[in-house]
């Protein structure tokens, strides 16, 4: 079933690391760009180009590749579920951290798309607001 363990290790770690670029916990923001941003590492160029999504995902493929050449059979199906993690895994992991462990702030999800604000001018100098927001604990 295995060919090599130490690249199916290797697989893994670039695997994880990718995932942790990827993960969208505390901030909209994955967390990758969050950490690159303080560290005064440009998230994006003038090009438009997204050093750190460039960056998971060539550590995705590098890790993808590692777990093709680590495996002996079923090459195919591993890569796809490990393709359908990648996607689907830092969001879900994040959703289920909030909704179990975190405490505070942090397990409050904000609904950006059910929110809605509307203003309007009361005078030259005055505006008057209302937002609906909502929040689940």
């Amino acid at each position: 079933m295995m060919k090599s363990k130490k690249m199916l290790y290797l697989s893994l770690i670039l695997f994880i690391a990718s995932l942790v670029l990827n993960f969208p916990f505390p901030h909209e923001s994955p967390y990758g760009e969050t950490v690159a941003s303080v560290l005064n590492i440009p998230v994006q160029s003038v090009n438009g180009l997204h050093y750190v999504g460039i960056a998971s995902l060539a550590l995705l493929i590098a890790s993808l590749y590692f777990l093709t050449k680590s495996v002996e059979k079923y090459h195919g199906r591993v890569v796809l579920v490990a393709i359908v993690l990648a996607l689907f895994a830092p969001s879900m992991i994040a959703s289920s951290f909030q909704k179990t462990f975190a405490t505070g702030i942090y397990a409050v999800s904000y609904e950006r798309d059910w929110s809605n604000c509307q203003f309007e001018m009361i005078g030259e100098t005055t505006l008057r607001g209302e937002c609906e927001l909502p929040f689940e604990n």
